[in-house]
């Protein structure tokens, strides 16, 4: 497993550890100016499920999602250990950051050499706060990334020394990121394909290499086997089944390959125009690590992993800009092998090549420096995606918590579930994103829902309403708005917010705003009309 011919010396270890250290302080610094950029609505919905979880809830039963569980536990460690608020998610993801940078460290350390593994880290770095693929935030993405990496990392010993644990250990890892998110399938094949190579490579007796592999299978089956066995007892096993496998089928054939060109080529102008250096050292990498002599196994397995990684991004076609995340790893590997190959085809004072590599990295911090370091906290979020919505939700929130009574039940029409968060009320039905209801295909499923849900609301109205038209002026939310009217006519809208692509959001907190002309994209704030 070692590759460490062409470079010795414990100085440049020292140095290495000392640029180590440098690059988390960076990120740390960058990260607590990130800690109150308001919810993306995805991490604001994993964080109130994960609040759920810790009140006893049950997923798939209480709570709906399309997640497999442990996303579900995943956010109620951060919030049991960070606390359930903005900066307190937010603070738990910078942690998990820094530890996916070290690790990094430690795994191309371990195959390659200090100074290689520093480049590897420091791309990761850069790649993993990129701006249009939402690395601000504290999405899911980041969590399978954190175990795939440990999962490698104990692969990569394990290969060396030959403990079960470490092969258990792996196994577990990499079906935790499965288990938060369906596309850790690919790392798992990956991860799979990669162990079989490295045991046949020692030269093992088949029994050996047999062995090897039912250790790590079974840590592989251990989660899944553990999770089933939970919700089973829980009485969620079936629920789970429908919403993690039919409905995630549903979610997946949702855009068609005609827009599938469309999508990717904008999101890979996006997420790499503000780090074009560093996508240059990455395809370079991929090249130039080809032209190197031995080393074969090596080089089929990275590029696996790259197009592997490239391939995680790709269920439904939708390649948003979050979902680049799963490439990041093996793009900061690429990158680091780009610096790994000109060492050895120079075979000279490495310091230059490290100097050259120091330079792209400050430049494109300084490229990104209003970025990383904005005055504006919504800024990003509004560059991000286009528009003042997620921001305006934290301020609508901030009005509805001067409103509010401590009793008092909140539900949101829409799919910003963040407002939950922020105001820290449950919601009062089992959707805390209304559009997993109205975007079920089995008819005869979502009449039955709806209609539950429905009955509750009459039965026990929420004391407010946040009606987003956004979402239930949409074709596919128009018999949920229908069966809601009767509901609605009980309520006085209190305040308003017009969202307008690009412009200056509009805001109107008054008992009159119904009066306030507006466009077809706002938010509104409804109280229950007093009962006289």
């Amino acid at each position: 497993m070692h590759i460490k011919k062409y470079f010795s010396g414990n100085y440049e270890q020292n140095l290495s550890y000392w640029l180590l250290f440098l690059t988390v302080i960076i990120t740390v610094l960058i990260r607590f100016h990130f800690l109150e950029i308001p919810f993306e609505r995805d991490e604001g919905s994993y964080a109130y499920l994960g609040q759920q979880v810790l009140n006893g809830k049950v997923p798939y039963v209480d709570f709906f999602e399309r997640k497999f569980p442990v996303i579900f536990y995943a956010y109620a460690a951060i919030v049991a250990l960070f606390g359930y608020s903005l900066t307190g998610v937010h603070l738990g993801f910078l942690v998990i950051n820094v530890i996916s940078i070290i690790v990094v460290f430690l795994i191309v350390k371990k195959l390659f050499n200090p100074l290689t593994a520093w480049i590897a880290a420091s791309a990761f770095t850069l790649y993993s706060m990129s701006p249009y693929a939402s690395g601000f935030t504290a999405q899911s993405e980041h969590l399978v990334i954190f175990f795939l990496l440990l999962g490698i990392w104990a692969m990569v010993h394990a290969c060396d020394n030959g403990k079960a644990w470490l092969y258990i250990a792996s196994g577990v890892a990499m079906s935790l990121g499965l288990l938060v998110k369906q596309n850790g399938i690919f790392f798992i094949l990956f991860s799979v394909i990669a162990l079989v190579t490295w045991l046949v490579k020692q030269r093992l007796s088949t029994s050996q290499i047999f062995k090897y592999i039912i250790f790590y299978a079974i840590g592989g089956v251990f989660p899944l086997a553990l999770v089933a066995f939970v919700l089973w007892m829980q009485g969620a096993f079936e629920e789970m089944i429908y919403w993690t496998i039919y409905s995630s089928v549903d979610y997946i054939s949702g855009s068609g390959l005609d827009k599938a060109f469309a999508n990717i080529t904008y999101m890979l102008k996006r997420i790499s125009q503000t780090h074009l250096l560093i996508w240059a050292t990455s395809l370079m990498g991929l090249i130039s690590f080809w032209f190197l002599r031995k080393l074969l196994h090596i080089k089929i397995l990275l590029t696996l992993f790259v197009l592997l990684s490239f391939v995680s991004v790709a269920p439904g076609f939708r390649f948003f800009g979050h979902y680049w995340l799963f490439i990041y790893p093996a793009m900061a590997l690429l990158s680091a092998m780009l610096f790994y190959a000109l060492a050895i085809i120079i075979r000279k004072s490495k310091l230059p090549l490290l100097m050259a590599f120091l330079l792209i990295f400050a430049m494109n911090i300084f490229q990104n420096v209003d970025y990383y370091f904005t005055d504006d906290i919504n800024q990003p979020v509004k560059n991000t995606y286009g528009s003042d919505l997620f921001p305006a939700t934290k301020k609508l929130s901030d009005y509805l918590n001067q409103q509010m009574q401590k009793r008092d039940q909140l539900l949101v029409l829409g799919f910003e579930p963040q407002i939950y968060v922020y105001t820290r009320k449950d919601a009062p039905v089992r959707f805390h994103f209304m559009k997993l209801l109205t975007k079920i295909e089995n008819k005869q499923l979502y009449e039955e829902y709806k209609n539950a849900m429905l009955d509750k609301l009459y039965a026990n109205p929420p004391d407010y309403i946040v009606y987003m038209a956004n979402y239930m002026d949409k074709d596919y939310a128009k018999d949920l708005k229908s069966g809601l009217k009767p509901l609605l006519k009980k309520y006085e809208q209190i305040a308003l917010v017009e969202l307008r692509k690009w412009k200056v959001t509009r805001f109107f907190f008054n008992e009159g705003s119904g009066t306030i002309k507006h466009g077809k994209n706002y938010i509104s704030i409804l109280s229950k009309k007093s009962e006289l």
